[in-house]
């Protein structure tokens, strides 16, 4: 499924990162989630994910929210835009 997502359709490849972040949302999956987030954000480039991210967030890890935030900001992922 990922694979017929990715690089024909970018709203179903974000329907289905959607439905797996809720779906491991609901399961208590945290750690699964955050990184279902990180690769939706690399992906997609959408700025829902990076702002899904950031609630991730806690400062326990701070070089990576620095790298994160150092990424977005430079726009090295690319240039973030919203899901129409």
């Amino acid at each position: 499924m990922f694979e017929e997502a990715v690089g024909k359709d970018p709203q179903k490849m974000i329907a289905l990162f959607d439905a797996e972040i809720e779906r491991l949302r609901k399961a208590q999956k945290r750690k699964t989630r955050q990184r279902v987030v990180e690769m939706a954000l690399e992906i997609t480039h959408d700025v829902k994910y990076w702002t899904y991210l950031q609630k991730f967030f806690n400062g326990r890890f701070k070089r990576y929210e620095q790298t994160y935030t150092y990424l977005v900001k430079h726009q090295l992922f690319g240039p973030m835009k919203q899901a129409k």
